[in-house]
């Protein structure tokens, strides 16, 4: 039992820091006397404090659950339990997750012991997973079982709908379990795919097979239309593809359109085989006809789906021509899936450019920019790695001066695109990235470095007037769509985590998303601010620029974090217990910064900066 705190003892930020370093020191030797010696210095509701509070998210429990020390798993446990069951979950939700912790490492005592601690065992975990799922992603088929004995429910589904069965395709001693256990073989996620679709989306085909067997939904139609077989031509996967359109329950027409669809993406992939096509021309001579789209671009204007071997005869050495087929075959195919005829847009124009049809190109581009604008979900535009390609192309200037010019406003195209991909997925997100602060991982790559990468590429071009007032309305679009300004990593966060690791100018990119609106007192889940990410990680030549920056833009230096730190903390720490000592040299030019990973940030700042800082607190 705590007996009480000590009259002389003081309990304010930098104590639990010292306390934490302490039981973290502890637990790393295995010391649950000096644990104990620790607790009985202070009350329960400091005991409760020191608990719930983190270094770089990691607490107590989940500490001493990764270094396996089941005896003070215990110990501490009993502890958290006296503030509350209800209370200690919630608590447990704001940093690593206890639970996540033991699953991740398949500790069938540990996970056992905390999973009958927990309020409700289907509760949805940081990262949007439920335990089961986490059990599932382990690949452990005795944890998962586990799992099922403690309670789980073989259908709660993730934050995005994903159901256990979904996770388990690629995974088939576990997938057959759940089978076996009733799991529902058609529930849908969010987009409306089921099991086979996330099957096929993994190319797994022995689960895709078991799937089948147990009586899943070949037919079932997601929210864009597209059914297992047609997504098994989106992924090109031979082997599924043949598996499928073989099943008796399809009718004549999916396997047609699917043939047309996989010969589409083909072509769009840069090989010449058009053997589906004429193949689906003789089927449909006997009785299966087409619906032919009539195009509404001006590039297309003067196209037609082909119709007869001859007209296909007369195009299948003509890649330009071929990639308009594919436009148009898809857009008939899918026709509930603009981002499919979004891609067969965005591949068509990498073989325009390669045939040197310039002005086609920019007519294909604009068209595609405008396509976005009608869309909610841009995710496999950007991941697409055409796309990309013809990203990157955009920006080689190497070139005469007409050309170097054109591909310049081309790339301005691009970048709307990529950001208005950006501004979208935001939009669809921000709710429930305000429900799961950990939710910024699922959409993190897709978006943002395709978009931060285009920002950094432009910002070099020498660009007109009038293409500079459009860049920087299109930053300031997608900077007021950041829906991670609380909680989670905005924009400058980003450039500034990652600016070194890429390759960006920086402090350059710190420079033009401020002037577009960049909020420079934005915080992360530990309430960390911009100024704070440079003094840990910016370059030694970028950090004094990008602190003036945020500076002139009236950044907060006084603002304490989660753990009760100011940004003069993060640049003056150094004598904390088992922190390196780093003597001061104020007339230094760089920053030396020393990081421990069980420990905060510490390092200092040379003169300029910190008498900077002094003079604004």
């Amino acid at each position: 039992m705590a007996s009480g705190p000590q009259p002389e003892m003081e309990f304010d930020k930098l104590t639990i820091l010292h306390k934490l370093t302490d039981i973290f020191d502890a637990i790393d030797t295995g010391s649950l006397h000096k644990i104990e010696k620790i607790f009985t210095s202070f009350s329960d509701d400091q005991c409760s404090t020191i608990l719930n509070s983190a270094i770089q998210c990691w607490s107590p429990l989940p500490y001493a659950i990764k270094k396996a020390r089941i005896d003070i798993v215990q110990y501490l446990l009993e502890h958290s339990l006296r503030q509350g069951r209800e209370t200690m979950c919630d608590n447990w939700r704001k940093n690593h997750h206890p639970l996540s912790v033991a699953l991740e490492r398949s500790n069938y005592k540990l996970i056992k012991i905390i999973a009958r601690n927990l309020h409700d065992i289907n509760e949805i975990l940081p990262g949007c997973c439920t335990p089961l799922t986490k059990a599932i992603k382990s690949g452990d088929l005795l944890v998962v079982q586990l799992m099922l004995r403690l309670g789980a429910d073989v259908n709660v589904p993730c934050l995005h709908g994903t159901s256990p069965l979904m996770e388990s395709t690629s995974k088939i001693d576990i997938c057959r379990y759940l089978i076996d256990n009733n799991a529902n073989l058609n529930q849908c996620d969010n987009r409306g795919y089921g099991a086979l679709h996330a099957a096929v989306e993994k190319g797994d085909v022995d689960a895709l097979e078991m799937l089948v067997d147990a009586g899943a939904d070949v037919r079932l139609v997601g929210k864009d239309g597209i059914t297992p077989l047609l997504l098994s031509t989106v992924k090109l996967n031979m082997k599924i593809f043949r598996y499928l359109r073989e099943i008796p329950t399809l009718i004549e027409m999916e396997r047609i359109d699917a043939k047309d669809a996989y010969n589409a993406f083909i072509v769009l992939a840069g090989f010449s085989s058009l053997d589906y096509w004429y193949e689906t021309l003789e089927l449909r001579q006997n009785g299966y006809p087409k619906v032919l789209w009539v195009p509404d671009t001006d590039v297309l204007s003067s196209e037609r789906e082909f119709s007869t071997t001859d007209e296909l005869d007369a195009i299948r050495h003509r890649p330009v021509k071929l990639g308009y087929q594919a436009i148009l075959v898809l857009k008939r195919v899918f026709e509930r899936s603009e981002t499919i005829q979004l891609r067969s847009l965005i591949a068509t124009a990498v073989t325009v450019k390669e045939e040197g049809h310039l002005q086609e190109l920019r007519v294909l581009l604009d068209y595609a920019q405008s396509s976005v604008n009608k869309l909610g979900n841009m995710s496999c535009v950007l991941e697409n790695t055409d796309f990309i390609t013809l990203l990157f192309d955009m920006l080689l200037i190497n070139r005469d001066e007409n050309e170097r010019i054109f591909f310049q406003e081309c790339a301005l195209t691009l970048f709307e695109i990529v950001s208005d991909a950006t501004a979208e997925k935001w939009g669809t997100i921000k709710e429930d990235i305000c429900k799961d602060h950990h939710i910024e991982d699922l959409y993190f790559d897709e978006t943002i470095d395709a978009f931060l990468h285009m920002l950094n590429s432009l910002d070099h071009l020498e660009i007109l007037e009038k293409e500079s007032n459009l860049f920087g309305a299109v930053v300031r679009k997608v900077v007021e769509k950041d829906p991670r300004v609380d909680y989670n990593q905005s924009l400058l966060h980003v450039v500034i985590r990652f600016g070194r690791e890429k390759e960006w100018n920086t402090a350059r990119l710190v420079e033009v998303l401020l002037k577009h609106g960049a909020n420079p007192n934005s915080k992360d889940y530990l309430r960390h601010t911009p100024l704070m990410y440079a003094l840990k990680h910016a370059s030694n030549t970028e950090v004094e620029k990008i602190v003036y920056s945020l500076m002139d833009a009236d950044c907060n230096f006084g603002y304490l974090c989660k753990e009760g730190y100011s940004a003069m903390d993060f640049s003056r720490w150094g004598t904390l217990p088992n922190i390196p000592k780093q003597p001061l040299d104020l007339d230094s030019l760089a920053i030396r910064v020393i990081v421990d990973n069980s420990i905060p940030y510490s390092g200092v700042l040379k003169k300029e900066i910190v008498d900077l800082i002094d003079s604004h607190l």
